[in-house]
C-alpha cells in the first residue's frame, strides 16, 4: 500500500511531467529520421571550409560563418560517414541546449522566485513542441540561444548588483550570440534599450558600460577584419541581410506566419503578466521580461515568422511569466496544470511520431557514398562531401534570387550544368519533384521570372536518369550503360 501511495504521489507530481519531457526529448533525438532543416547544409559548408574554401568569397552563404568554422574540424577529423557526423553534432548541440536550460533555470531561480519557479519554467518551456525538436538540431540557432540566455542572466545580475564583471560577461555573450546568428539582433536591441534606461537612471555607471564595450568591439573587429581580408565585406551584407530579407518574398513558398498557430501561448503569457500586476507581485525583472516578449513579437511584423522555431524566444519569455504567476497558486490549480502539461506531452509525442519519426533521410544517406556526385535540386538531403560545382552549391533557387538581386556571379543554366557534370544523383523533396520546382509569385517582375526559368529541369536532361522515391524524397539516378 505504501508503494502504491508513493507511485500515485509521483504520478501526480511535477516529477512525472519532467519524466515525460525527458522521454519526449529522447524520442525526438533517436527517431528523427527527418533532417531538421539545414543540418546537412551546415555540415556541407563546414566541409568546404575544412578543404580551404572561405564563406562568402568562395561559396554562397547567408548565415554568419562562426558556427561553420566550429563544425569544420569535426567534419575533417571524423570518418566520412554523414550519419555518424550528423548524430555526433547533435550530441554536441544537446550539450549546448542543456547549458541553455541551465541558465533559464538560474534566471527563474535567482530573479523570479526560487527553485520551484525555476523547475516550473523549464517544464512549461518544454511543453512547446518546437522546443523539443530544436533541442538537438545542428543549427547556429542552438548556440545563438545559449549565448543570449547566458547574456540575459548576467545582465540581470548586473541590474541587481551594479558590478562591472557581470555586465562584461553579458555584453560578450550577447555579441557571441549575434556572431553565431544575425537574427539575434532582434533579441539584443530591446535589451540594449533597457541598458540605456539603467544608464539614464544611474549615469555614474558609464565607466562600467565602457569597460563592457571592449570585448564586443574586439569580437566585431575580428569578424570585420576577416570579412575585409577575404574580400567579403560587401558580399556579407548582400547575402546575410538583403538576400535573407527578399528570399521568401520572391519565391512562391506560400508560408503563412506561424504566430497565429501559437498565439494561445503568447496570450497565456500576457494573462500571467497581468495577474502578476493585479496581485502587485510584478517586479523589475517581470516587467523587463514582458517588455522583451513584446519586442520579440514585433519581429513578426518586420520579418514574418515562417517557422515555429523562430518563436522560441517568445516561448522562453512566456514560460518565465507563467511560472512566476503560478509559483504561489493554490494546490488545486497546480493539480490541473500538471494534468494539462501531461496532456500536452501526449500531443507532442504524437506530433513527433507523425512528423519526425520516419527514416527516409537515413535511408538515402546510406545509399549515397561520399564519392557520389549529387545535385541538390531542392532537398534537405545532400552529400556533404560533394565538391563545389558552382558558387551556388545547393538549391538553384538560391542562384535565382541572388542573381536577380545582385548579378554578381556568372549565370548558369541548370540543364547545362547537369549535362556537363553528369551527377550520379539529382535530389528533390516531395513538393519539388511533384511540381518540378517552386514557382515565383505571379506578380514578380519579368526579370526574375526569366532568371528563374534557367533553373527548371527539362525532360531532355532527365531522359538520362531513372526516377525512384524514398518516402517524401524524390531521386533521379544516372542510368548506367
Amino acid at each position: 500500500m505504501e508503494m502504491q501511495n508513493k507511485i500515485k504521489t509521483f504520478l501526480t507530481s511535477y516529477g512525472a511531467v519532467a519524466l515525460c519531457d525527458i522521454l519526449a526529448l529522447i524520442i525526438v533525438f533517436c527517431l528523427s529520421g527527418v533532417l531538421l532543416v539545414d543540418e546537412l547544409e551546415h555540415l556541407h559548408a563546414a566541409y568546404f571550409i575544412s578543404t580551404g574554401s572561405m564563406p562568402f568569397r568562395d561559396f554562397f552563404e547567408h548565415h554568419h560563418p562562426l558556427f561553420l568554422f566550429l563544425l569544420a574540424p569535426l567534419v575533417k577529423i571524423m570518418p566520412q560517414n554523414a550519419i555518424l557526423i550528423l548524430y555526433t553534432a547533435r550530441v554536441l548541440m544537446t550539450i549546448v541546449s542543456i547549458g541553455t536550460f541551465y541558465y533559464i533555470y538560474k534566471i527563474a531561480e535567482r530573479f523570479l522566485g526560487g527553485k520551484f519557479c525555476a523547475l516550473l519554467s523549464i517544464l512549461i518551456f518544454l511543453s512547446f513542441y518546437p522546443t523539443l525538436y530544436m533541442f538537438s538540431i545542428v543549427k547556429p540557432d542552438t548556440l545563438m540561444r545559449f549565448f543570449f540566455v547566458c547574456g540575459l542572466y548576467y545582465f540581470f545580475e548586473y541590474a541587481q548588483t551594479l558590478k562591472s564583471k557581470p555586465l562584461i560577461i553579458s555584453t560578450a555573450s550577447l555579441t557571441l550570440s549575434f556572431l553565431f546568428l544575425q537574427t539575434a539582433v532582434f533579441l539584443i536591441i530591446p535589451l540594449g534599450l533597457v541598458a540605456f534606461y539603467l544608464l539614464y537612471k544611474n549615469p555614474r555607471q558609464i565607466k562600467n558600460f565602457l569597460y563592457a564595450a571592449i570585448l564586443p568591439l574586439l569580437f566585431i573587429g575580428i569578424f570585420t577584419a576577416y570579412l575585409y581580408l577575404t574580400d567579403s565585406l560587401k558580399i556579407y551584407f548582400q547575402s546575410c541581410w538583403i538576400f535573407n530579407a527578399k528570399f521568401f518574398s520572391l519565391l512562391d513558398f506560400k508560408l503563412p506566419s506561424q504566430l497565429s498557430d501559437f498565439i494561445i501561448y503568447i496570450i497565456m503569457g500576457y494573462i500571467a503578466y497581468g495577474y502578476s500586476i493585479y496581485t502587485k507581485k510584478a517586479d523589475f525583472y517581470v516587467h523587463i521580461i514582458a517588455f522583451l516578449l513584446s519586442f520579440s513579437l514585433i519581429r513578426n511584423f518586420i520579418y514574418p515568422v515562417y517557422y515555429p522555431r523562430y518563436l522560441l524566444p517568445a516561448f522562453f519569455y512566456t514560460s518565465l511569466l507563467i511560472a512566476y504567476a503560478l509559483k504561489d497558486a493554490d494546490k488545486i490549480i497546480h493539480t490541473y496544470f500538471k494534468l494539462a502539461l501531461i496532456a500536452i506531452f501526449c500531443i507532442n509525442v504524437t506530433i513527433t511520431f507523425t512528423i519526425y519519426s520516419n527514416t527516409t533521410s537515413r535511408q538515402l544517406l546510406k545509399i549515397i557514398k561520399p564519392t557520389d556526385t549529387c545535385f541538390n535540386y531542392f532537398s534537405n538531403e545532400q552529400n556533404i562531401y560533394q565538391p563545389k560545382y558552382s558558387y551556388y552549391w545547393y538549391a538553384p533557387s538560391i542562384e535565382s534570387v541572388d542573381d536577380y538581386l545582385f548579378d554578381r556571379q556568372p549565370e548558369y543554366n541548370v540543364n547545362d550544368l547537369v549535362k556537363s557534370q553528369k551527377f550520379k544523383y539529382i535530389l528533390y523533396n516531395k513538393g519539388a519533384y511533384m511540381a518540378k520546382f517552386p514557382h515565383p509569385y505571379d506578380d514578380t517582375d519579368e526579370q526574375f521570372k526569366n532568371t528563374y526559368k534557367r533553373h527548371v529541369l527539362d525532360d531532355v536532361t532527365l531522359k538520362d536518369y531513372d526516377f525512384f522515391g524514398i518516402g517524401n524524397i524524390g531521386v533521379y539516378k544516372l542510368k548506367t550503360n
